[in-house]
């Protein structure tokens, strides 16, 4: 069986449409300002949603459709929209229909916004930076912007922020992914059209193992003879793995206890402070949680 439009549309497509909304019990569809971005996923069809996209030329001409994704939540009482379009650059108009019936229509603007990153990172960036940008629209239109960042030099893109309107934002570059040539960008967009503007590389400490307690996760307290539970992992954010090998606890009475993402043990009495080690070397991380054992 050969590919079907949609499926050929997603294959050749170098842009999508990544848009999101609510869709009322009256059928009504409420968008929030979408985008556009080469990343493809949410873009399969969803062939039996009775709510569709539709994309059409300068001319009336159809250009493609494609069955969105509705989920239900909040008890049924919302249904969610969310999809990644395939976006033909010659889409002038994208309406969509429910049931076969019209229930929002997207004009295209025929402009795209324009958009700088007024901050300018120094050769090395640490801690909290102010990072401000400016954008504006030749239609006069109302924008909103997404921030990302890249520790690849621009090889790959994360977001680090939510939709704004604003024109600034506070960045803890110490939460995030280091290395040699880091990047930061503004994303503006005024609903379809969307631009990017970027800094130049910078450099950002590369981390150690961030590491986490899940159990317990807040100090306890328990009579002795109680057996222990200790639960935790590491996360490179370089690598973006978990670490869930290299993992050594240690009490400050009973000394080391055991390796392992989880173990169970039995502490002495007395307030311990306990010390989860993910990682080895200048990178390992460590973490730590009291137990008291009463007598």
């Amino acid at each position: 069986m050969g590919a079907t439009m949609n499926e050929s549309a997603i294959a050749v497509a170098t842009r999508f449409w990544r848009v999101t909304g609510i869709l009322s019990a009256h059928d009504q569809l409420e968008l929030r300002l979408g985008y556009l971005s080469e990343e493809s996923d949410g873009a399969q069809e969803e062939p039996e949603s009775k709510l569709a996209a539709k994309l059409y030329g300068m001319s009336g001409e159809l250009l493609l459709t494609h069955p969105l994704s509705v989920r239900t939540c909040g008890g049924g009482r919302t249904r969610m929209v969310r999809g990644a379009i395939p976006f033909p650059s010659a889409t002038r108009v994208i309406r969509f229909e429910y049931g076969g019936r019209t229930i929002e229509e997207v004009a295209v603007p025929a402009a795209g916004p324009e958009v700088e990153l007024t901050w300018h990172p120094t050769e090395r960036v640490r801690g909290k930076a102010h990072v401000t940008w400016r954008g504006e629209h030749p239609l006069g239109l109302k924008l909103d912007y997404f921030l990302r960042y890249s520790h690849t030099n621009g090889v790959t893109w994360s977001p680090i922020s939510l939709r704004t309107s604003a024109d600034h934002q506070e960045i803890d570059f110490d939460q995030l992914p280091g290395g040699e040539r880091c990047r930061l960008a503004v994303m503006a967009t005024d609903g379809v059209n969307t631009r990017l503007a970027r800094s130049s590389p910078f450099a950002v400490a590369v981390k150690p193992c961030r590491t986490m307690i899940l159990e317990p996760s807040a100090p306890i307290t328990a009579p002795a003879g109680t057996p222990i539970a200790l639960r935790g992992q590491g996360l490179w954010l370089e690598e973006g793995r978990p670490e869930l090998a290299q993992l050594s606890w240690q009490s400050s009475i009973d000394g080391p206890l055991g390796d392992g993402d989880r173990i169970e043990t039995l502490l002495s009495a007395g307030m311990h402070q306990i010390t989860l080690t993910a990682g080895d070397g200048d990178r390992a991380g460590t973490s730590g949680v009291t137990i008291e054992i009463t007598p």
